[in-house]
């Protein structure tokens, strides 16, 4: 029964993470309504385009899992540790999380790349994983205004992370 509450309360409080950040970042809500014109997602066939939505949704549920164990670990765990500590912890984990999905933002790429592979079978083997620019990487954690949808994806998924971290502690008991 433990397990079941606990996945639950993940669930609850990604789609808590999820409405709250739509909130507050309404150029995605905005684009989501208007759409991305010109983004190459709209020039694939139905069957790509389903099938790269249920890759990023799966990408999105391992990532998601990966940093609800991150966040859920012995630091946040400590019972022993006053308010003050617990909250350097926290931010900490913050840290860990922005780190962590750093590296999978660079990863991803490579991933997506080799989906293209399979659906257009002439493109060349080859790695596309590079360190991204700081530029770049400002550029999708702020969530700017004509950033491309993978660009929107990517920036909102850290904001839903980072929120789903300070909410797991905030509702943790102290």
């Amino acid at each position: 029964m433990g397990n079941y509450l606990g996945r639950y309360n993940l669930l609850m409080l990604s789609a808590i993470s999820i409405v709250i950040n739509l909130a507050l970042h309404r150029t995605v809500s905005r684009s989501i309504v208007e759409g991305y014109p010109g983004d190459s997602f709209y020039t694939l066939t139905k069957s790509a385009a389903v099938g790269l939505v249920i890759l990023v949704t799966v990408l999105i549920g391992c990532v998601s899992l990966v940093f609800y164990r991150l966040t859920k670990s012995w630091i946040l765990k400590s019972t022993n540790s006053t308010l003050a500590v617990k909250g350097l912890y926290c931010l900490i984990n913050i840290v860990i999380v922005a780190v962590v999905y750093l590296l999978f933002l660079t990863a991803a790429p490579q991933v997506f790349y080799t989906y293209y592979q399979i659906i257009f079978p002439d493109l060349p083997v080859q790695s596309v994983i590079k360190p991204i620019p700081l530029a770049k990487m400002h550029e999708v954690i702020t969530i700017s205004k004509n950033a491309s949808m993978a660009d929107h994806l990517a920036g909102f998924t850290f904001w839903v992370l980072i929120t789903n971290t300070l909410l797991q502690w905030l509702l943790k008991k102290h």
